[in-house]
């Protein structure tokens, strides 16, 4: 949380200064979590969300808008009468990468779903790997 007395400062601050970058590579522990250094160091996918899908937000809002609601009806529910568990950050792993697949490839190749898994996956392992290493001198 900010404090309002900040938001002004934080509105003329320049990119560099504003840059999390070096914070998420510190949190996610990048030296040791990641096999391949260089996708740290030069992550493209920054350029690519930056540079084309800004420009494509407009055309890609009903989509994203429809896969968000087909997601969360599938693994969350809309069944308010008859409750059940739902594992949340599972379900969120789900709803984000169909949702991601929808936008980077479209339909209907964004619904081959047996590829989903090994995305999930091996996003899901990054957090609690690096989690531990946090608490090492």
């Amino acid at each position: 949380m900010l404090p309002l007395s900040l938001i002004q400062w934080l509105a003329v601050q320049p990119d560099n200064v504003l840059d999390v970058q070096e914070l998420h590579q510190d949190i996610l522990e990048t030296d040791y979590v990641f096999q391949y250094r260089h996708a740290v160091s030069s992550p493209i996918h920054e350029d690519v969300i930056r540079r084309d899908l800004n420009r494509q937000l407009g055309s890609l809002t009903t989509e994203v808008m429809n896969e968000l609601e087909n997601g969360f009806t599938q693994y969350w529910g809309v069944d308010a009468q008859n409750w059940r568990i739902i594992a949340v950050f599972d379900n969120m792993m789900k709803t984000v990468t169909r949702t991601t697949n929808r936008m980077l490839v479209g339909l209907p190749l964004c619904e081959c779903y047996p590829a989903w898994p090994g995305k999930s996956q091996r996003l899901s392992r990054i957090y609690p790997t690096c989690r531990p290493k946090r608490r090492l001198p």
